[in-house]
């Protein structure tokens, strides 16, 4: 994904008039998306939780970190007024446990944020939630925030997708089967979300063509018999509901349905069952009772990490890193009992934070936000990025590791506002540059290291 680049299909940004800012925000009209989470860590990171990423979702605001009120903040440092170009540097802010604590700001988050843009410093919000457009994340978060943001400024879990559909071909190290990477000539299935078909939107957004749910495959084979059980998963009826969401599969020229190239897992599943079934269908040949033998397997990719999330329940929720794990231990499982002359090793690959893909994509977008200032200093180059996150094991792990293909240097920055409190150690690789109170004292540090001054 080195150096690659991306026009989103939708370019109009959310922009707020400064009266619409002062009174009454909260009147715009706009799709909700789903609550954010929160990372969530253990109370030590002595024992590192290897690739997963614990993330939370909290449900009251008691335990909002006190700080100053954005009134009582002293001013941000301003640029030398020597400096005529702009900054030659960004930020990467995580949101949840940086800037809100669900969807309730915290108190310098705002000053913050307008602080950036009144100098025209990028920054992108870098989250491992989804399951719903860039362009609506970015309109709730502009009504959070007192902000006008764009869908430039967001980046999910699953937003480096765009990439694939808009290159029309998986990269090399997507397809373990295919030499090369397959084109996606054909239909991809699209995994997680509500069962509202909302994934599907967010996928042909991005312009994917030919996407399939897994509610999809399940109404076709109701249809087929004329019952109402569908024989794909028979634990429970296929509903008015679900007819009323789902498409039919699409079909060849000789009608004939057609393929699935690529198996893409944009947020956590809610029907872990019969995904899971659906899946072991398609990767495994002649599971499904189609014989696939001749033809490789589509490639599942994983949209992040997390393995928890917390609600307001006492303890935390499994997300789609454990359903990665069911899927994984499921499918061996099912290999060793009818195919033994398979590999039994499920492959996969996955994004998010901590993962270079998504670093990687991250970096691009702010390249393209420092490219469109008039005038950019350092011979228009990206020369620093600082990320900003509250949890070593996703934000700072993933900044610390991050190999720029441009030579751009990561600083990590963490927070003590969200899941890291002061104390607990850090796993390998996740020990950053320096710990911060907050979001406000973390970006002083940063344009005071950069020369400016209060």
């Amino acid at each position: 994904m080195r150096g690659a680049t991306v026009l989103f299909r939708c370019e109009t940004a959310v922009l707020y008039s400064s009266s619409i800012l002062r009174h009454g925000i909260q009147r715009l009209q706009s799709p909700t998306p789903p609550a954010p989470r929160n990372a969530l860590t253990p109370l030590s990171f002595a024992r590192p939780l290897t690739s997963y990423t614990l993330r939370c979702l909290s449900g009251t605001t008691s335990d909002l970190p006190s700080s100053a009120a954005p009134g009582q903040l002293p001013l941000l440092p301003k640029p030398p007024t020597s400096l005529t170009d702009a900054p030659a540097f960004a930020f990467a802010f995580d949101i949840d446990g940086v800037l809100l604590h669900s969807r309730i700001p915290y108190p310098p988050a705002i000053p913050t944020l307008h602080h950036l843009q009144r100098y025209s410093i990028p920054f992108i919000l870098l989250t491992n939630g989804g399951g719903t457009t860039e362009q609506a994340r970015a309109i709730s978060l502009s009504r959070s925030l007192l902000l006008p943001l764009s869908e430039r400024n967001i980046i999910q879990s699953h937003t480096p997708f765009c990439l694939i559909a808009s290159q029309g071909k998986l990269p090399p190290s997507y397809d373990p089967y295919v030499p090369g990477g397959r084109e996606l000539t054909n239909s991809v299935l699209v995994v997680g979300g509500p069962m509202d078909a909302s994934c599907r939107g967010v996928a042909e957004q991005y312009g994917f063509k030919n996407v399939v749910i897994p509610e999809d495959i399940m109404v076709e084979w109701a249809a087929a018999k004329e019952v109402e059980r569908s024989s794909v998963w028979p634990y429970h009826p296929v509903s008015d509901k679900m007819r009323n969401f789902t498409k039919p599969l699409p079909r060849l020229a000789s009608g004939e349905v057609m393929p699935i190239d690529a198996i893409l897992v944009f947020h956590d599943p809610r029907d872990w069952g019969m995904n899971i079934q659906i899946l072991l269908d398609l990767m495994i040949p002649r599971l499904g009772g189609v014989d696939t033998a001749g033809n490789p397997p589509p490639p599942l990719i994983f949209s992040n990490p997390d393995l928890l999330f917390a609600t307001a329940h006492p303890t935390p929720r499994l997300g789609q890193g454990a359903f990665r794990a069911a899927l994984e231990g499921t499918y061996r499982q099912v290999v060793e009992a009818t195919r033994p002359d398979l590999d039994p090793q499920m492959k996969y690959v996955c994004i998010g934070k901590p993962y270079q893909e998504t670093y990687e994509y991250t970096e691009d977008q702010l390249v393209k936000q420092l490219a469109g200032k008039e005038t950019v200093g350092a011979g228009g180059q990206l020369k620093r990025v600082y990320m900003v996150g509250d949890n070593p094991l996703s934000d700072i792990q993933g900044a610390n590791r991050f190999k720029s293909p441009r030579g751009v240097e990561w600083v990590s920055v963490l927070v003590e506002s969200g899941v890291y409190k002061p104390g607990q150690l850090f796993p390998p690789g996740g020990e950053p540059k320096i710990v911060v109170k907050d979001v406000w004292k973390g970006v002083k540090w940063v344009l005071e290291r950069e020369g400016w001054k209060e």
